[in-house]
């Protein structure tokens, strides 16, 4: 089977299943004809999930064991969730800005750094405050939803 018939098989499958179905990681190899833990079966999967999302479909990892078709209910919490790890990245990239060795960069380079580095915090304060007010929001304490 070529990648792309593989990856519109298990899109297909998923999209077939009601909320809630897991499927096994062997289950997905059948699907795909793929091993798991080969290459190929990782680049498909990531590749269908993707395809998933646009389509109004989500899976999500349950680990050691496979994948579940995610509930409706569950679409915002993992949208939150996917949205921290994202401000964690950046707070990450942040660490290695502060400890690069600027002093040794050349004159562009530093020039760039320092564009790079403000722009990067900026956005990690934005992030911060959509965090708080996501928080908010989900405890339904945010001051615009009292205004309904």
């Amino acid at each position: 089977m070529q990648r792309k018939e593989a990856i519109d098989a298990l899109v297909t499958a998923v999209e077939e299943m009601e909320y809630g179905t897991v499927m096994s990681f062997s289950d997905i190899g059948h699907i795909i004809q793929k091993s798991y833990g080969d290459r190929a079966y990782n680049d498909i999967l990531q590749a269908a999930r993707k395809r998933l999302i646009a389509t109004g479909h989500m899976i999500v990892n349950m680990r050691g064991i496979g994948y579940k078709v995610c509930q409706p209910d569950d679409y915002t919490g993992e949208g939150v969730r996917q949205m921290r790890q994202g401000a964690k990245r950046i707070d990450r990239g942040l660490k290695i800005m502060d400890h690069a060795p600027v002093q040794d960069m050349s004159p562009v380079a530093r020039e760039n750094h320092n564009r790079v580095n403000d722009r990067m915090r900026t956005l990690q304060a934005a992030m911060a405050g959509a965090s708080v007010e996501i928080h908010m929001l989900g405890t339904n304490k945010h001051p615009l939803l009292a205004a309904k």
